[in-house]
């Protein structure tokens, strides 16, 4: 993956981590209930570590700047996406 330093790569997979980490924080929080207290919309911010912890590997470690930056822009696009749904 890391041969071709491409955006769409990136962002594609930055895209495919939030939503499986959003998918894990969704099912915890509203089918099984972990948390009852009243801030349980900020806990969906959790789903952004993954993507995070990726765009820090791929831009320190293994130096593609690319990939990074396309993460970097599904990340944002997730903590704007939250903040538009929880106004």
């Amino acid at each position: 993956m890391y041969k071709n330093d491409n955006f769409v790569k990136g962002f594609l997979v930055g895209l495919a981590l939030n939503a499986v980490a959003g998918g894990i924080v969704w099912l915890l929080i509203e089918k099984i209930g972990v948390s009852l207290s009243e801030n349980t919309p900020k806990l969906y911010l959790l789903a952004t570590i993954p993507a995070i912890l990726f765009m820090w590997y791929s831009l320190k470690k293994k130096n593609c700047v690319k990939i990074g930056m396309g993460t970097l822009l599904s990340v944002i696009a997730l903590v704007a996406a939250f903040f538009l749904y929880s106004l």
